[in-house]
């Protein structure tokens, strides 16, 4: 309400004999249990600071525009940091097709070596079987030699057959050499095989050595990637461009203010309420705020906040008076600004209904 409207007002009610109460810049109280101060709207500012320094390359919205959340507001560009992290990029495929490859190489030696084993096992066992039936059969050579010897010590066999007996051992005899020395190469086959499974290992280990290495890289990547997203400035919320600190062209550090923020939901009238007074007030009373852009309505709004600590009157409260007076800071929650009517910056009335809230 202006000092003119005040001043109007204050006549027409002693021109009809009605008690007034002379609200001057502060607070006060009036008749009907209200508490009158004044203040400037306020909001919950965000602001937007650059993750990485670069280039302003362009820059979608300006003051007063509405974002929404994701809304991409300004591009900055490093040439240098994109060629970093394509550089890196490369270097991750280049890293990812070596291990598709040692991962190739390693199936294969892994069913080379399981077949290798497979027929070396084979190879031996047969070679056992050999052996074994080869030396079953000498035994019997040599029973059946060593019974016609007896005979013919009797003459009861003829020479002829005692020496086919004879040559029949000696030939199983060589022949069990022969086999023995076969499993023996069955054996060293077998064990060649085996190392096979060692070569798997060391190839393991280097397979796995490799995998580290790409994971590293893939981090290393995922990390330019990252900051090259950081040259991408979207909002956070949906809210509206308060103001504007960026030109394109304009070389920026990181930590620069790009963009600050305010969501115009959340707006509230911040006044001082005199210490004496500030036991009158308690979270949740309603009240009213004016202002001088619209001076017929009346914006509903709550206490949603009281210092708890006093402060001495802030040093843009108009007289010299006021300020070394001692004050708490009081918010009070504006209910509804769907119209956009309220704005950060604005003078603003408040009363306050001192009625304890339900």
């Amino acid at each position: 309400m202006t000092t003119v409207r005040r001043f109007t007002l204050i006549l027409a009610l002693i021109f009809i004999g009605l008690p007034v109460v002379l609200v001057l810049p502060g607070c006060a109280r009036d008749d009907e249990g209200r508490l009158h101060s004044s203040g400037r709207i306020e909001g919950r500012l965000i602001k937007l600071s650059a993750k990485t320094a670069g280039t302003v390359k362009e820059v979608f919205v300006d003051e007063g525009d509405t974002v929404q959340p994701e809304q991409p507001m300004a591009v900055l560009k490093d040439e240098a940091l994109c060629a970093r992290a394509q550089a890196q990029r490369k270097s991750l495929q280049a890293q990812e097709q070596e291990l598709r490859a040692l991962d190739e190489e390693l199936a294969l030696l892994r069913k080379e070596v399981k077949l290798q084993v497979e027929l070396a096992e084979s190879a031996k066992a047969a070679a056992q079987a050999l052996v074994a039936k080869t030396s079953a059969s000498l035994q019997l050579a040599e029973k059946e030699w060593q019974r016609l010897q007896t005979l013919r010590e009797r003459q009861l066999v003829s020479q002829q057959k005692l020496d086919e007996a004879e040559l029949q051992v000696v030939a199983l005899r060589n022949g069990l050499q022969e086999t023995q020395a076969n499993l023996r190469q069955t054996e060293k086959t077998l064990s060649l095989a085996l190392l096979g499974d060692t070569r798997v290992s060391r190839l393991e280990v280097t397979r796995e050595a490799k995998r580290e290495r790409v994971e590293e890289a893939r981090l290393n990547c995922e990390a330019f990637d990252m900051v090259v997203g950081y040259l991408n400035i979207n909002s956070p919320v949906s809210a509206t461009v308060l103001t504007r600190n960026i030109e394109v062209g304009e070389e920026i550090p990181a930590g620069a203010t790009t963009f600050t923020l305010v969501d115009m939901d959340r707006l509230y009238l911040k006044i001082y309420v005199p210490e004496p007074r500030i036991g009158e007030l308690t979270l949740g009373q309603s009240g009213n705020v004016y202002v001088d852009a619209f001076p017929d309505h009346a914006f509903s709004a709550r206490v949603s906040k009281i210092a708890q600590q006093a402060e001495f009157t802030p040093k843009n409260v108009e007289t010299k008076e006021e300020r070394v007076k001692l004050v708490f800071a009081v918010e009070l929650a504006l209910a509804d600004n769907k119209q956009r009517l309220l704005k950060p910056g604005m003078p603003a009335d408040a009363v306050i209904d001192l009625q304890q809230p339900e």
